[in-house]
């Protein structure tokens, strides 16, 4: 169980850093553990790996300033279901 609350911690500090890669990463695997163990998660509040990997094209396109591109995936993730928050630490998706 301490590898799975280390895993979750270090889920957790990647968030707030505004490392959604390393956060979805390591989300995954705290997922699998808890599979391994019996436990599940609220799966219906999964964030896929596509719409993550989007938020994290927006944020690169943001610190480019590369607004039109910025905007066009905050568009395909909201069209996707997502409520898109961007804010200086990086982008948060959450389902609609």
């Amino acid at each position: 169980m301490g590898v799975l609350f280390d895993a979750v911690r270090r889920a957790n500090v990647a968030v707030d850093a505004g490392d959604n890669q390393t956060a979805a990463s390591v989300a995954s695997a705290v997922r699998e553990m808890c599979a391994a163990i019996g436990l599940q998660l609220d799966v219906a509040k999964d964030i896929d790996a596509d719409a993550l990997a989007k938020a994290v094209a927006l944020d690169a396109a943001r610190a480019a300033k590369d607004f039109a591109t910025a905007d066009k995936l905050r568009a395909e993730l909201q069209a996707l279901g997502y409520l898109v928050e961007t804010t200086k630490a990086g982008t948060t998706l959450r389902h609609n």
